[in-house]
């Protein structure tokens, strides 16, 4: 499956969020979205998934407009701060994810077994019978990604899911996403740990004032202009094996806060 967005511009109001963004990408890959606060990562993501309308632009796949179910089956998105409104079990919420493949009765086989997946890659299994309400809000984004998991869907579109772990279940999720993504599926993820993102994805979309400044390879992207330029801050570099990293390490100028399109509408 491919997503292709076409010179997607989106406003709040007079403010212009997202400015004529061209983006595209597949099955097979794991793709970073970054970039500073307020760049419109998580709006542009929402687009990608059909949950908001563009003002203008076009998103298709596979070069059609799905929509509905049939996008539901093939996508599978999971939002940021891990809110659940319902008293429900976790093995329930989980359940919810298989909802676009089933039509009427009980949960079939490969419901079952998805569901079954979904909780043991996302390390809660031994959470099932807890109600949402009662987990911390680490184990509440672990059980929220188990049921996109559980989807079974063909792309996968993340906004910040490790924002809220412990640092051994934020390399683990990381490590379950590369997973996803070398098995065949195509994972979009909006992260702010520029550690995280040079190591795991294999392209990164660097946002900055609604337009895409940057879409290579992590190494191309954080380069020291553009990390400078776009988050005001100064990489460290170091190599560990055969492996290098970065580490946000001073801050080099103060970012200049005011949006340039503010007001020009």
């Amino acid at each position: 499956m491919r997503i292709e967005a076409r010179n997607i511009t989106c406003r709040a109001g007079r403010r212009l969020i997202l400015d004529g963004v061209d983006l595209a990408f597949g099955t097979g890959e794991m793709v970073g979205l970054i970039g500073p606060n307020g760049a419109g990562k998580s709006t542009l993501l929402r687009i990608l998934a059909g949950l908001r309308p563009p003002e203008g632009g076009t998103v298709t796949h596979d070069g059609n407009r799905l929509t509905g179910r049939d996008l539901a089956r093939k996508l599978a998105f999971l939002a940021q701060g891990g809110e659940v409104n319902w008293a429900l079990r976790v093995e329930h919420l989980v359940a919810l994810g298989r909802l676009p493949h089933r039509r009427f009765g009980p949960p079939g086989t490969d419901d079952l077994r998805a569901v079954e997946n979904a909780l043991a890659a996302a390390e809660v299994t031994e959470l099932r019978d807890r109600i949402v309400s009662t987990l911390s809000g680490g184990e509440r984004m672990r059980v929220l990604l188990a049921r996109a998991l559980a989807v079974e869907a063909a792309i996968l579109l993340a906004d910040e899911p490790v924002t809220a772990l412990d640092p051994y279940h934020q390399l683990r999720v990381m490590e379950l996403l590369r997973a996803q993504a070398d098995g065949g599926k195509g994972i979009v993820v909006v992260l702010h740990d520029l550690t995280l993102a040079h190591r795991f994805c294999d392209r990164l979309v660097l946002l900055d004032r609604g337009r895409i400044v940057a879409d290579a390879s992590p190494r191309e992207v954080l380069s020291d202009a553009r990390t400078e330029a776009a988050y005001g801050v100064r990489l460290l570099r170091g190599r560990t094996g055969t492996e290098e990293y970065v580490l946000p390490w001073e801050r080099v100028a103060a970012r200049n806060k005011q949006d340039p399109q503010e007001g020009n509408s």
